[in-house]
Parts: C-alpha cells; structure tokens; sequence
C-alpha cells in the first residue's frame, strides 16, 4: 500500500508540473485498463490527486499556466511574480494546502451530521444557487457581453455533447479543450520577460492566515455539496461575500480550497454515494464505500498532504533557479498536441471536434479578460436543468 501511495505522489508531481495536464486525465487512463476492487490503485489515485494540488501551484505561478482548479492564482501569482516574490505566492498556496488538509479532516464530522440533515434541503436548492453563480460571474465582469457570450457558447456546446449523445466521454475533451487547450495556445503567444527571484525566508501573519484558512475550508465545502461547481468559483463567490481580501490571503484560500475540496469530496461520496471530482468517481469505481475504505483513503490524502507540500517547495527552489533554461515554447505545444491526440484517444473524431471547439471558447476568454469559471456552464447549465426536472418528479 505505501509503495502505490508514493507511487501516486510521484504521479502528482508529474501532472502537477505538466501543463494542461490534469490528474483526472490520469485517473481516466487508469480506469481504462483496470476493473473490479483496487484498493492500491485508489490509494495511488487520491495521492495523485492530492499532491497535484499543491504541485500545480508552481506552472500556475511562475508562467501563468493555470489548471482549472486553480486559474485564480494567476493573477496575485503574477503580481508576486513580477515583484520577484513567486517562491513567496508558492509558499502561500502550499500553507493554504496543508492547513486546510488537517483542518478539513477535524471538521469531518460536523461536514457528516451537516449533510445528513441538510441534504434534501440541498436537492432544492442546487439549481438556483448554480444558477445565481453563472449570473453573479457574468455581472462580476468589465466586459459582460464577452462573458455572457463565454457563458452561453459553453452551455450550448455543453448540451450538445452531454445529452445530445455526441460522445461517449465528452467530459475529457471538453474539460481539456476549456483549460488546457486554451492554456497552451495563450502561453505560446505571450513572451515576458523572467524577473529575478528573491529566495530569501517570508514570513505570514497568523491571524489572517486562519482566516484565509477557514474561507478555504467553506468554499471547499461548497464544491463537495454543489455539483458542477470548482473550486475557484467558489473562492470567487465567497470574496464577493467577505469583502477586500489581500493578494496573500487570496492565495492562501486558493491553494486551500483545491486541497480540502478532494477531503470533502471524498467524504460526500461515503455519505452519500454521489461524486463531485474525478478523483471521488474513481474511488467509487475501485473500492467498497465502507468504513475501513474511507479511513484508508482520508489517511492516504493526509499522507500524501504532507509529501505534496515538500514536495512543491522543494521544486518551487530547483525550478526559481533554473527557469531561464526550460523552453516553455516547445513544452506547451507537446502538451498541446498530446492533449488534442487523448481527446481523439477517448472521444474519437467527435470528441477531438469538441476538444478543439472548447480551446477556442476557452481562448475567447482567455484573450478577452473574462475568467475561465464562465466556461463551467457547459457543465453546470445541463446540471440545472437535470436538477429542476428532478426537483419537479419529487
């Protein structure tokens, strides 16, 4: 069990460092070839999932290449970046990270006894919170009708491929296309100058510190109970609530939520039997949900917290001293066309349309200053739906 638990961080890493490449995508492959009970493999795949997190931090900030879990970081990222402070805005994330980590795993069973008795309170209230959540992005934009123009593009390409039957796995493409397509393609078209980086020892307030802390920890809470919702856009929701919040502490919520989302979301499947990540789908796929299996994966998420958080440091130092030799130009277009070959791998001739029509949706965005949370509609507009015909059986 340890050698996959470490196998699995050592998977972490590599997605987590490779640009447009998501640890889902990995989980997919994985599932491919391997059915039936795998308790090892769904170690492997929650340390994967994990250590991603805390990893990713580093393309995210220092060239702007974000994940869809963590694109927010982009921009504080950048200013700390510009500042020659980018080992700081790492430091940052990987503090969110393992404090949410431990701090999600305490708030276990108050998460539990809060599901249990608000979960048909939750059914009814899904597709109108998801709904205010599209609107509260669009307005929170300066150029609505780009956003707008995002939100409905994606909810149209959206319900063409999840229900209008046009692929068997059009998640892959489309999830791919939105955020890692679209990531490259803008990469290779921006050429900034590398500031020097400072790598001397920061130091972080502890009173707002916790509180970033405690707002990840809620707006992870919100993607492990609402379907179709990142974690970004929660951290974006929840801002909009708590008023000015510093560019540190920002991060600190980023890097926390993208953690103690998958704690979360791993325990709402225990409980409820219901995924809300990729990760949580595949552990539904490889093992028992019961009791022994929950605390066999919640110590292999604490587990693999701890490698991931020394980990990024670790490649944070070697990549700050060694970012002028990486030809990021030629990197981003192999990712790119390894990317547009897997959504042929999965999906076919259809599922590379629909990964390339996605880039483009997602490049649109991208170019035009609207966030790439808008892109979501092409999951959560079909989600509203599916959840108001629901509420009306009922």
């Amino acid at each position: 069990m340890i050698f996959w638990i470490l196998f699995g961080c050592a998977l972490g890493v590599i997605t987590g460092l490779a640009p447009g490449i998501h640890s889902n995508t990995v989980s997919v492959i994985a599932l491919a070839y391997f059915s039936g009970h795998d308790a090892n493999l769904a170690a492997m795949i929650v340390a994967m999932s994990i250590v991603h997190s805390f990893v990713e931090f580093v393309p995210s900030i220092l060239l702007g290449s974000p994940e869809s879990d963590s694109y927010l970081s982009v921009l504080p990222g950048h200013y700390f970046f510009q500042q020659g402070k980018a080992l700081f805005a790492i430091k940052l994330a990987i503090t969110g990270g393992l404090l949410a980590a431990i701090l999600a795993v305490a708030l276990l069973p108050f998460f539990f006894i809060f599901v249990i008795r608000l979960d048909v309170f939750f059914k009814e209230i899904i597709p109108w919170f998801l709904t205010l959540s599209i609107f509260a992005l669009v307005f929170s934009e300066k150029d609505k009708k780009f956003a707008a123009a995002t939100v409905l593009l994606s909810a149209a390409l959206g319900m063409a491929s999840l229900q209008g039957g046009l692929s068997g796995n059009s998640i892959f493409p489309l999830i791919t296309g939105f955020f890692g397509g679209s990531t490259m393609i803008y990469s290779l078209q921006k050429k900034e100058a590398v500031v020097e980086q400072e790598k001397k020892t920061f130091s972080l307030k502890k009173m707002k510190t916790l509180k970033a802390v405690f707002l990840s920890i809620a707006s992870a809470m919100a993607v492990a109970i609402f379907p179709s919702m990142g974690a970004s856009q929660a951290t974006f929701l929840i801002k909009q609530f708590t008023g000015k919040i510093s560019k540190a502490q920002y991060l600190i919520i980023i890097g926390g939520a993208a953690t103690a989302n998958h704690v979360f979301s791993l325990a709402f499947l225990f409980l409820t039997q219901k995924t809300r990540t990729g990760t949580a789908a595949a552990v539904k796929e490889l093992v028992e949900l019961k009791d022994y299996s929950f605390f066999l994966i919640i110590f292999t998420a604490l587990i693999a917290a701890g490698i991931g958080a020394i980990a990024t440091e670790i490649i944070a130092l070697k990549a700050i001293g060694n970012i002028h030799r990486i030809n990021y130009g030629l990197l981003n277009k192999m990712v790119f066309a390894a990317l547009a070959g897997l959504s042929f791998l999965f999906g076919g001739a259809i599922g590379t349309i629909q990964f390339f029509c996605a880039t483009s949706i997602g490049l649109m965005a991208v170019t035009s200053g609207v966030k790439r949370s808008a892109c979501m509609a092409f999951l959560m507009v079909p989600t509203i739906l599916f959840y108001l015909k629901a509420n009306q059986i009922i």
